[in-house]
């Protein structure tokens, strides 16, 4: 498995599209709960909202997409941005 670190948001949010992202807390839904921890990809972003899909659960292979808009979240995104560790 790869090693991550953590950088800083691209600084335009249309360029956040195809970055690997993970889960800063716990989400839940009326259908699932994401976990903290969890990794995904950026499928698509812009200026109103956020597009994610997250990897597939190791035991059962289930993956979720998830949307929100960035505004919403006052203090601090959900996610943080990574980078592969060469």
């Amino acid at each position: 498995m790869p090693e991550y670190r953590v950088i800083e948001p691209p600084a335009r949010q249309r360029d956040w599209t195809g970055a690997r992202v993970r889960m800063t807390q716990e989400l839940s839904t009326g259908l699932l709960v994401i976990p903290a921890g969890r990794m995904g990809v950026v499928d698509a972003s812009s200026g109103i909202r956020i597009h994610l899909t997250m990897d597939a659960c190791e035991c059962c292979k289930v993956a979720c997409r998830w949307s929100f808009k960035p505004a919403s979240y006052t203090r601090k995104l959900p996610i943080e941005f990574l980078e592969e560790v060469a």
